[in-house]
């Protein structure tokens, strides 16, 4: 099926139907799909995170996961950004090459040094004068965690409904945010913090998982607050909710 989707595309440009991992080993599949969720969802989150036109984007794989097939996850990584902006079927055959189709530079970096964490996968996409920076690990073998965000390190939960802010790292922001939900019936369910440069006063990103979507004035009234620059809603998949095309 592969090599016909193929055949398809240098005849047509058409690469359009959606496949699955069938053609990858069992053994590998199993040992990768972890990874693999966690670059897919690396993608989405920086789709949404960054917002512009995307022009170029680069991935970097660090300590063991750069022993695997990258190409793979670079390709699960395409799936996801792409995933949002175009009407047709994005899949981890044709993510690559419709990436490339539109003239989106592409490049992969492989480090086996390990950093904090035995596997990361970090990833930059620029564009429109503006550029979104962001890592991932694998907690277990199931469990993808947003480690890095505008190299401000965190640990948050890839899944679910997220709002992300960036604020002056002062006291009292994280209550005024906490109140405004309250107010509007929004539960957080997971919260995370990344300052700059470990250091008060600063510049700091908040990432909370939400079990709703807040509603039009609780957000506009986080516009308000005048220590928060910026605030965004980024809808990923539900936690171990995989794309069909790592279902095996």
């Amino acid at each position: 099926e592969g090599i016909q989707l193929l055949i398809n595309f240098f005849k047509s440009g058409e690469v359009r139907h959606a496949v699955n991992m069938s053609s990858m080993d069992p053994k590998t599949l199993d040992s990768m799909r972890g990874y693999l969720d966690a670059a897919h969802r690396l993608g989405m989150f920086l789709s949404q995170w960054h917002e512009g036109v995307v022009e170029r984007c680069s991935l970097q794989y660090r300590g063991e996961v750069a022993e695997l097939d990258t190409s793979r996850l670079t390709s699960a990584f395409c799936a996801g950004l792409l995933q949002r902006a175009l009407e047709e079927n994005v899949n981890i055959v044709n993510a690559e090459l419709l990436l490339r189709e539109r003239g989106i530079e592409l490049t992969e970096r492989r480090s086996p040094d390990r950093g904090a964490f035995r596997s990361s996968i970090y990833a930059e996409v620029g564009g429109a004068g503006r550029s979104a920076r962001a890592g991932a690990t694998l907690f277990g073998n199931k469990m993808p965690r947003l480690i890095m965000l505008d190299d401000h390190r965190m640990e948050a939960y890839l899944d679910g409904r997220l709002l992300v802010f960036t604020h002056t790292d002062m006291p009292g922001i994280i209550g005024r945010v906490g109140t405004i939900f309250g107010q509007y019936q929004v539960n957080i369910a997971q919260m995370s913090v990344g300052r700059d440069r470990h250091q008060p006063g600063g510049d700091a990103i908040g990432v909370l998982n939400l079990d709703s979507i807040p509603p039009v004035e609780a957000l506009n009234e986080l516009q308000t607050v005048p220590s928060l620059t910026r605030v965004r809603i980024i809808e990923m998949p539900a936690g171990g909710v995989l794309p069909s095309w790592l279902m095996s």
